[in-house]
This record gives C-alpha cells, structure tokens and sequence, in this order.
C-alpha cells in the first residue's frame, strides 16, 4: 500500500542548531493540513547522500532494475515509511503537507530535491551573538567545541541561505519575527500564503503560547523570547574578536549588526 503522505508535498524546516528550527517545526505541524514528526531528521542527509552516490555513479544507475526514476520513486516511498510510521502520524481528510526539519546543508540539498522535487523550505535564521550564545550553555550543543566552532557552525548559515534563495518553493523566517505578536502572525501567513496552504492562526498560537525548546531544565525554560539578547556581554574581548572574524560577513548578509560595534 502507497504511503499517504507520499504524493504531498513536503515542508523541510532547516537552520543551526539554536536557531529556532524546534518551535518552527512544532508550529508549521500545528497547522490542520500539515502531518509532522516533530523533530529532527537526520536521516534525511544520509538520504541525500546515498542518492547523490547512485546519480554520480554511472555503473551503479545501470545496475538498478528499473532505472534511476524507478530508484528514486522507491527510496522516496521508503524515506516516508522512516519519517513518518503510519501507524504513528495518520493523516486525515484535511492533511496536504508532511513536515520535518534538519541541518542540511546546500551540497546535499541538490540531491535531496531530486527525491522530493516539490520540496518546501523554510529557512529559520537568528541573530549570530544569540545563536553562539545559546549553543555555549546548552546542555549538549556546548560540548561540539570550543568558542570559534560555535562560531562556525553560525557563519555557515549564509551556505545554505545563499543556496535557498535560488529555490522557488523558499520562505526565510527570522527569529526576530517570533518575538511579537503581530510579527509573528504575520510571518507565518506569509509562510501559509507562500506554499498555498489555508490560512491558520495554529502555527503563530503556538509560538505565542512561549512552548519554546528550553536550553536546560533551569534556563530559558517558557521565557519571552525578547529576553535573550544579552548574553554576549559576559564574552571576553578575545572572544568578541573571534566572532567578528568568522562571523561578521554573515551577519551583514544577513542584516544584523555586531551589537557591540
């Protein structure tokens, strides 16, 4: 039997690690035609990956029975199988959309698109010093490196960005965007309007509600967002002068200023 969801279009929400990308996720599934898994999906890079190994590998497109489009028909159908267990997410009469997020980045996401080319992409951005700022307290994220790693991983945000604005199935959501009401409901009808979805006010409640992914059980915990901007000011100056080296041409492309500039 044919997965239900398998001829739907899918909504990828992508973004660093901090970003946004879990109450992003939890938002775009509170909408009634969307079916989400709620989390990250890592499994979707290692999809991408084997397809861009079969398409760069003449020999092995020959060996498969059915050839190439018979392949990625099967491997999409089996994607959706992994994603999304029937037995778990049901879809109902009003579902037109899967949804789930991960941390692609743009070399794979070519290849991704080939599986599934009505792919959906909502970018989440946030404002670098937040982002750095939260990955170096968060229980697990902070032990991936030192200061300039965090760094890093935030400045290869414009990768992906640059790569997403080429797409025409792309909506950017900034973080920023989620911090007050009416930029919030007015973003995520932007979103809805974009990829013809019906209008909802589920998605911008969500966020309202502050159901927010907590950085540990004692910080942040359903806290305004409004509130995290600050914490760059406990950097030292070698720090302040890591982060304007690896991440000053981000966040020009990006639109935000190095707040203690």
């Amino acid at each position: 039997m044919s997965h239900p969801l398998l001829n739907m279009p899918m909504i990828l929400v992508n973004g660093q690690a901090r970003s946004g990308t879990t109450v992003v996720t939890k938002a775009i599934g509170a909408h009634p035609e969307v079916v989400s898994n709620m989390r990250e999906s890592s499994y979707i890079n290692e999809v991408a990956g084997l397809f861009e190994f079969t398409l760069n590998r003449p020999d092995v497109i020959r060996e498969l029975p059915g050839g190439l489009d018979s392949f990625k028909n099967a491997y999409r159908a089996a994607t959706m199988n992994v994603l999304f267990p029937q037995r778990m997410f049901p879809p109902s009469e009003r579902t037109k959309f899967s949804s789930t997020f991960s941390s692609l980045r743009s070399a794979r996401a070519d290849y991704l698109k080939e599986i599934f080319p009505e792919l959906n992409m909502v970018i989440i951005i946030r404002e670098g010093t937040e982002v750095v700022a939260s990955r170096l307290v968060h229980e697990h994220i902070k032990h991936a490196g030192d200061f300039e790693t965090h760094c890093v991983a935030w400045a290869n945000t414009i990768e992906m960005l640059t790569w997403a604005r080429q797409q025409p199935n792309f909506f950017l959501l900034r973080h920023e965007d989620l911090k007050t009401e009416a930029r919030c409901r007015q973003a995520f009808a932007d979103l809805q309007s974009e990829f013809g979805m019906s209008p909802s006010d589920a998605p911008a409640d969500f966020v309202l509600q502050g159901l927010i992914n907590s950085t540990s059980p004692t910080d942040d915990r359903k806290t305004g967002l409004a509130q995290r901007t600050q914490r760059w000011r406990s950097w030292t100056a070698q720090q302040r002068e890591i982060f304007e080296r690896v991440c000053a041409s981000t966040m020009q492309q990006c639109g935000y200023e190095i707040p203690w500039q």
